[in-house]
């Protein structure tokens, strides 16, 4: 996509949905009266070029996707683009031999109108030209800082563009005057995809698809959830059906082993003794690999919420909610997408285990709602949120607020509605874990509803509450 024609974008675009604190965040720094270098960065399909074309929307704006080619091939692209973007056809003779010399030619050109250019997958240019973050650098010290330029580097590999951008080895480091990493969609925002479905429905997408943009596009909003599964993701050659594979080797080496790591994390094997034992590796080397994972931010480490930072206690889950659900439910069973069985793998194995497979995920829904929402019930701020496993128990979810309260949480999703006993059985396990004190909210979560009528010092949350009205 190096060739973007901004003018024509919104032709190919569907409607842009969320992001108004991102975009809010980006006007801010192009409404300054002084040059901006902003960096953005975050994962592969998480929303960047959308976010980035919706915010240079009617703005003068050069956008500019590099390509894995030579420094010269990327240069004379970008030079083209921009005698496009900005009508100046004087710029179509010219050849600019380095990157520093096209940008100090643009900072001159628009002299004191406000300009974006926006150079996506900075980490191509970089790869090919070790030397580009110097040029921008000496460019930004001699002219750019001084100009009405408001440059937004933007990049897909998050560790090279710290390492590029952000790291203090970095020529570019304390130059940038802002920054983000874009994170995927929360639950509220990804059921916006769909707003004719149920409830239950807008939760089982976020919990398939995950907060990302460029999975939630793929379903269909007017057939159902069960028919978007079987066409979109169990079809040899569909998008989501390829997308496992292609996003392990477009990112990481021997992505075999990965495959297997990722397996063993969904089937249950949350340590690393386990992991180690169940690909056949030694811990060391599993230990690398899950490492990588975590940069990526498909995998996470969690420890009790009442074990130390350092705990030995840590599991490893997987946390990109498409990868979960793949590796848990479909990269198993893989040989019938080959032989276009998708539709028998949904009814006979995927189906009947959906409900449980949603159980983690909901507890992870239950924990977004009380960081981005549980204002809205009534319940403090949380400042530290976690979940206690024991022998004999699980707590779901135990935050420490920001009014030095605890809230305590249990998280059910189930067809069949939920009863008092549930409250009372997480009252017991508080007062066994000792976070039972006066100073504590409880709060029972469900899918489906509640019998049994309201408990004193409790809150019962369902998904009317969890996604009002839409």
């Amino acid at each position: 996509m190096t060739n973007l024609d901004l003018t024509k974008y919104d032709l190919i675009m569907k409607r842009f949905i969320g992001r108004e604190g991102e975009l809010a965040l980006l006007n801010e720094h192009y409404a300054s009266s002084s040059a901006e270098m902003f960096i953005l960065y975050g994962r592969r399909r998480v929303g960047k070029t959308e976010l980035l074309v919706e915010f240079t929307r009617n703005k003068r704006a050069v956008y500019f996707t590099a390509s894995q080619v030579a420094t010269g091939d990327n240069l004379n692209q970008l030079t083209m683009l921009t005698s496009q973007q900005l009508g100046r056809s004087e710029l179509e003779g010219l050849t600019f031999k380095t990157l520093e010399s096209y940008l100090e030619y643009i900072a001159n050109l628009e002299g004191t109108s406000r300009l974006v250019l926006v150079l996506d997958e900075f980490q191509y240019w970089v790869s090919a030209e070790r030397s580009i973050p110097s040029m921008i650098q000496r460019f930004w010290d001699r002219i750019g800082k001084k100009s009405q330029l408001m440059l937004v580097l933007c990049g897909s590999s998050i560790s090279m563009m710290v390492d590029y951008t952000l790291a203090e080895k970095s020529p570019l480091y304390g130059r940038r005057t802002g920054q983000l990493e874009l994170e995927p969609m929360d639950y509220r925002t990804a059921s916006r995809f769909f707003p004719t479905w149920s409830e239950e429905e807008r939760l089982s997408a976020f919990g398939i698809l995950g907060g990302i943009p460029a999975y939630l596009e793929q379903f269909d909003p007017q057939v159902s959830l069960a028919e978007n599964i079987k066409d979109k993701m169990l079809h040899k050659g569909r998008y989501l059906a390829e997308e496992a594979h292609l996003l392990f080797k477009t990112e990481l080496r021997d992505p075999t082993v990965y495959f297997s790591i990722l397996r063993a994390i969904a089937s249950g094997c949350t340590t690393m003794k386990d992991l180690a034992s169940r690909v056949n590796l030694d811990a060391r080397a599993v230990s690398t690999y899950v490492s990588n994972l975590q940069t990526l931010h498909i995998v996470t480490r969690e420890i009790p919420f009442n074990e130390p930072r350092k705990s030995r206690k840590g599991r490893y889950f997987v946390k990109d909610n498409f990868l979960k659900f793949w590796f848990s439910l479909v990269e198993p069973n893989q040989t019938l997408l080959d032989i276009n069985q998708g539709e028998r793998l949904f009814d006979q194995l995927i189906s009947p285990r959906l409900s449980t497979y949603m159980g983690p995920v909901f507890e992870e829904i239950c924990r977004q709602y009380l960081l981005l929402f549980g204002e809205e019930a009534g319940l403090p701020v949380p400042v530290r949120l976690g979940k206690i496993w024991h022998r004999d128990y699980d707590i779901d979810i135990v935050t420490e607020n920001l009014d030095a309260t605890n809230t305590i949480a249990e998280c059910k999703w189930s067809k069949k509605t939920v009863d008092r006993r549930l409250i009372y059985q997480l009252r017991q396990r508080a007062e066994t874990s000792g976070f039972m004190t006066a100073q504590k909210h409880l709060v029972l979560f469900t899918s489906s509803g509640f019998k049994g009528g309201e408990i004193e010092d409790s809150l019962f949350i369902d998904c009317g509450m969890l996604l009002p009205s839409r």
